[in-house]
């Protein structure tokens, strides 16, 4: 199958074909009510194109892996930039380095203003490592979607917007079948095993939080300038990007 080629131009008309999920007429009114103008904010469709998104970097860039590989970073590195040509060879670097960072939120105080971001991103970790099935999973992400829009704003408020948007569709991807995902991670186990590759610690449930990690670094890291340095389909994009290489690493690596 032909890789995908993602450029900026392609994610907008993404974002328009409505190949997400739109947004309900209670949350449109809940993202019109925001108070105050905020610099650079993300609208919702970009919000959830970021974890839709990353769904599909993850597919593309194992779709021709060689499981068979000695050099797990190079055979990453290689079908990522195949996936995705439009990308320069630094820009894919940029992404990388930030994807595969170690991510800790008491590291970006100065980027944060409200203290209830803390408790927030905690309550979206404890979900991912504590939930039962998709169906259940989406309610309680729902039900903190709110509470974050009531209670926050700008750039607060969109940091952990972003980080939902891709625990949901992360979690989807690599859950197992027998609660509501996808099995993603089933199927890329069961080629790792088949190959001969030794069976490893971690869980989808691992994968999926490096995805977490791996969008919480790329916000904070936006100002590397993807495509279009400074505009939001650029930072969206970004973000996608590093969110999905983030768990292929995970993946591979196990």
């Amino acid at each position: 199958m032909k890789k995908v080629l993602f450029p900026i131009s392609a994610l907008l008309l993404f974002i328009s074909s409505g190949c997400i999920k739109e947004s309900s007429p209670k949350e449109i009114k809940q993202l019109q009510e925001r108070g105050g103008a905020c610099s650079g904010e993300f609208s919702s469709l970009e919000i959830q194109s970021i974890g839709t998104m990353h769904n599909t970097v993850v597919m593309d860039v194992f779709e021709n892996y060689d499981f068979e590989t000695t050099n797990i970073d190079l055979e990453l590195r290689t079908n990522f930039a195949s996936a995705y040509s439009s990308l320069t060879y630094n820009q894919v670097t940029n992404i990388i380095n930030v994807a595969t960072s170690t991510f800790d939120i008491n590291d970006h105080t100065a980027s944060i203003n409200d203290p209830l971001v803390y408790s927030y991103y905690d309550d979206i970790c404890d979900l991912l490592n504590n939930f039962s099935t998709i169906s259940e999973l989406n309610e309680e992400l729902d039900k903190l979607e709110e509470s974050i829009i009531e209670d926050l704003e700008c750039t607060d408020r969109d940091f952990l917007l972003v980080c939902i948007s891709v625990a949901r569709n992360s979690s989807s991807l690599w859950a197992p079948v027998s609660i509501g995902g996808s099995g993603y991670y089933d199927d890329i186990e069961e080629k790792l095993e088949l190959m001969g590759a030794v069976q490893y610690r971690i869980n989808w449930r691992n994968v999926a939080e490096a995805d977490l990690w791996g969008a919480a670094s790329a916000f904070f890291a936006y100002g590397f300038g993807l495509a279009v340095p400074g505009t939001n389909a650029a930072i969206a994009i970004s973000i996608a990007y590093s969110a999905g290489f983030s768990s292929v690493t995970a993946m591979a690596h196990k």
